[in-house]
């Protein structure tokens, strides 16, 4: 479990737990270099894409993946673009955990 995920409420964590969302991992897509999934078993739950190194909105860009399986709809798939990998992981899990548990972290 995750230290933001530690710092919130048990029921909170509950939830995040009961839903297994916490085995969640980022997985190299191995069919598209520069892709980078976070799966929890088989459902696609959010995805980084590396860019262009002549792009100046960021190095990644990544949004929460809406398909079957997951707890999203089309509102929730904006791109978002990222200077850094790891603060784009960090930032895509906590819109994640806002999204399923309703947990802000500040």
């Amino acid at each position: 479990m995750t230290e933001a995920i530690k710092s919130q409420s048990r029921e909170a964590q509950e939830y995040w737990l009961q839903h297994n969302i916490d085995t969640a991992e980022w997985i190299e897509n191995p069919q598209f270099p520069g892709l980078i999934d976070f799966k929890l078993e088989d459902v696609l739950l959010a995805w980084l894409e590396r860019r262009p190194s002549y792009c100046d909105r960021g190095h990644w860009k990544g949004q929460l993946e809406f398909s079957p399986g997951n707890p999203f709809d089309a509102a929730d798939g904006g791109i978002h673009y990222y200077m850094r990998l790891d603060v784009a992981k960090q930032e895509l899990q906590e819109k994640l955990m806002w999204r399923v548990c309703k947990v802000r972290i500040e």
